[in-house]
């Protein structure tokens, strides 16, 4: 008789749970083992085909049953007359458990979604060293309850276990949007075995709100002169985070304020006499307005250009009087 293969470890690699041997043909063969506190088991009964062969294969409840380590296995026939007949014991080890399970530390940022930014596209985790983990995602089917699972990639850990994956425009493609997504990480050990993580869920988000106008710079000139001539009003997606972005060439920006756009998509942002500071004076300035959504998602207006002239005209000296700044009914003296 023989069980887990060659090097006799039932693992859970195909073929290593079989136990074999051969006896009278046609005859019913009782299979059975004992437990580590020496207790013997029933495991099931095969047939002998007609050379004497026969074949069981233990079930997980089986393996559960027996537990893990160093068992006996033998098989017994009984003939017609009742006389039971047992093989010699033989030893197997049962080695069903991963030596190491991997596990997922992060998918989505903190939120769990992702979304267009591209540290939130990023997998990482913890697995053994040097061995390769398969990352797998279930894909709940949307209008039922049903789900299918996609493999999403292998990944291979550095020498301290570390894995970090990111995922493809395809990949995104074929899992969707929507909420309810689950992810594992497998990875098999020297023996075989797979150990799985604890699946972590997590939602996908990658549409951008819609782009963000706007409609008012500085007043009906857009030039913006002092900080009650410096409103900016614009539309967004309803209660999106705007940021206003300033460039003097059009290419380069930086960030000048941001607002939020009320439950009506509206936003008007008044600039702090700070914000004013920070503004170059002259015409051909531009300001972007780029919306962002809860999921990290953004999009951004078309330019808007606008000039600022908050420094007031100068005025020469005022001479009355003549020379002697008295005003006389001499001439001269009232100009």
């Amino acid at each position: 008789s023989n069980a887990g293969g060659t090097d006799r470890t039932i693992t859970t690699v195909d073929g290593d749970t079989s136990i074999s041997g051969s006896t009278v043909a046609y005859s019913e063969v009782q299979i059975k083992g004992s437990t580590n506190n020496g207790s013997t088991i029933d495991l099931g009964q095969a047939t002998s085909n007609s050379r004497g062969f026969f074949s069981y294969l233990l079930s997980s409840t089986n393996i559960q049953s027996l537990g893990q380590g160093l068992k006996s296995f033998w098989a017994e026939i009984t003939d017609n007359a009742g006389n039971i007949s047992q093989s010699n014991a033989f030893t197997a080890t049962i080695d069903t458990v991963a030596d190491v399970i991997p596990s997922i530390s992060s998918i989505g940022g903190s939120d769990r979604v992702i979304s267009r930014v591209s540290t939130d596209q990023t997998i990482q985790g913890q697995a053994a060293a040097g061995r390769p983990v398969t990352l797998r995602a279930t894909v709940p089917a949307q209008g039922s309850g049903a789900s299918y699972d996609v493999s999403l990639g292998t990944i291979t850990p550095d020498n301290t276990g570390a894995f970090t994956y990111k995922l493809t425009a395809d990949k995104l493609r074929v899992l969707g949007q929507g909420n309810g997504y689950l992810l594992t990480a497998s990875q098999r050990d020297g023996l075989g075995n797979v150990g799985v993580s604890a699946a972590s869920s997590f939602s996908i988000d990658t549409v951008a709100p819609n782009s963000p106008s706007l409609t008012k710079v500085g007043g009906n000139d857009s030039v913006i002169t002092s900080t009650t001539d410096s409103v900016i009003q614009g539309t967004a997606d309803p209660n999106t985070a705007v940021t206003l972005r300033v460039s003097t060439n059009g290419t380069t920006y930086t960030t000048l304020a941001t607002t939020t756009a009320n439950s009506s998509g509206f936003f008007s942002h008044t600039l702090s006499e700070a914000e004013l500071l920070t503004l170059q004076q002259g015409a051909g300035q531009y300001l972007l307005a780029q919306s962002t959504d809860s999921a990290g998602n953004s999009s951004t207006s078309y330019p808007f250009a606008f000039g600022v002239d908050t420094i007031a005209p100068s005025i020469n000296g005022i001479n009355l009087g003549g020379v002697d700044s008295i005003v006389s009914s001499n001439a001269g003296d009232n100009d």
